[in-house]
């Protein structure tokens, strides 16, 4: 029987122009390494409406030939830390590893990440990085879903780091083998038609202006506005401060993470749409054939 520390969902986020050169390699080598893990795929949508189709429709068809893969598609353009709630809220399991579209892993990976695992840590970073981290729903519960006013990519792992720390959850690095990130840039981000694109074509600017726009940040030498989170983070120290009604929403009612949640039809209700169907239906051909 599997240990419960080592119950956990793998998740990854991607889009059309990762698809061919690193999106493809990446799920085969989860599905190689990691067989009996669920896997969760969200399919980020492109403005591109015709090459989208056609994409979805291939990508689709190619992830339905592994057993342990599902999938969740979105026409449109949606923000990254919306993606990664919809990975949190698909999950069967408590513990979710979140991976970056663009990676490649080998066995000894897995066996670095699980042997972490025995220390029952709620969240963790992998090789001081977010392009790779472990969370537990329990975390999400206490610190709040991802900020989906991040309507692009960037900074809404800064931001979790944030609230992390203002929660009191420790922020861990592990370090982990057989893991490369080739941190790709964002070739015709599906974002292009709300932000443009910043620092090496990684992120979106309306994600820069909204941290702007969310938090002060107290830098050396600036005017000292008081701070209400200090921590440190890959040995720099951050001093932050929240602004004025900027607290993060509850974007979902947080039962929808509990795992015995179950979706069933009411039949009665079908029965009774079905039965006013024929009703109106017969009131029609009554009154166009002026049928007694």
């Amino acid at each position: 029987m599997e240990k419960n520390n080592h119950n956990y969902s793998i998740g990854v986020v991607t889009y059309i122009n990762r698809y061919h050169t690193y999106f493809k390699k990446n799920i085969e080598s989860l599905a190689k390494y990691f067989p009996d893990k669920q896997i969760i795929c969200i399919i980020n949508g492109h403005p591109d409406k015709v090459r989208n189709i056609a994409y979805l429709k291939e990508i689709t068809s190619w992830l339905s030939t592994f057993d342990n893969v599902k999938y969740v598609t979105f026409e449109d353009h949606q923000s990254l830390a919306k993606c990664w709630n919809w990975i949190l809220l698909m999950s069967s399991t408590e513990n979710n590893l979140f991976l970056n579209d663009d990676i490649s892993v080998k066995q000894k990976f897995r066996q670095d990440f699980e042997s972490h695992l025995v220390d029952n840590l709620d969240f963790f970073a992998i090789n001081n990085s977010f392009s790779h981290f472990l969370l537990n729903k329990k975390v999400v519960k206490k610190i709040g879903w991802f900020d989906e006013r991040f309507l692009g990519v960037g900074y809404e792992d800064g931001d979790y780091l944030i609230r992390l720390a203002q929660g009191g959850v420790d922020l861990v690095s592990v370090t982990c083998r057989d893991i490369v990130n080739f941190i790709a840039k964002n070739y015709d981000p599906g974002f292009k038609e709300i932000s443009t694109s910043m620092m090496n074509d990684k992120y979106s600017s309306v994600n820069g202006e909204f941290m702007r726009k969310k938090w002060f940040f107290n830098h050396l030498g600036d005017v000292d506005f008081g701070h209400d989170i200090e921590f440190f983070w890959n040995d720099q120290k951050y001093l932050v401060k929240l602004k004025d009604e900027m607290v993060t929403p509850v974007f979902y009612s947080y039962e929808l993470l509990d795992n015995n949640l179950r979706f069933s039809l009411d039949l009665s209700d079908i029965s009774d749409s079905i039965n006013d169907i024929k009703k109106t239906f017969k009131s029609y051909l009554k009154s166009f054939f002026k049928v007694k």
